[in-house]
């Protein structure tokens, strides 16, 4: 019981960061480049350093989430796979897949489903699961 609230709560956790900004905060982003913003996170993901690449990630789920009407991400998705199904640490493997989901996409999640069943991570496998579940809900 203990193990499913923490699940639960993880979940909830993961959807609350997709919420909706106010709209007194997207005036303060009313004269982004939002191209050359763009490009800065995209590069930012191929980071040595891997706070910058958590930075980024973190950016991209705002951005994607908040002003999807004014980013496209798509071209990071290869990289962000490559951390979802690669990296060795489990938190970075949930960001990227929170990235994911915030681009969306068919082709995005039908990668996602091809991976779901050999995903070595219970954790990873669940949200994953969750993910789709939103997405074909949808």
């Amino acid at each position: 019981m203990k193990r499913l609230s923490k699940i639960a709560f993880g979940l909830a956790m993961f959807v609350l960061a997709l919420a909706p900004l106010n709209v007194q905060a997207e005036a303060t982003y009313a004269n982004t480049d939002w191209a050359n913003l763009q490009q800065q996170l995209i590069t930012s993901l191929d980071s040595p350093v891997e706070s910058i690449q958590v930075s980024a990630m973190q950016h991209i789920v705002f951005f994607s989430t908040n002003f999807s009407e004014n980013v496209n991400f798509r071209s990071s998705t290869d990289t962000l796979m490559r951390i979802y199904t690669d990296h060795e640490d489990e938190r970075m493997r949930v960001l990227a897949l929170q990235a994911l989901n915030a681009i969306g996409g068919y082709i995005i999640m039908e990668q996602l489903a091809d991976h779901v069943e050999t995903e070595s991570s219970e954790r990873v496998r669940k949200l994953t699961k969750a993910v789709l579940a939103n997405y074909y809900r949808a």
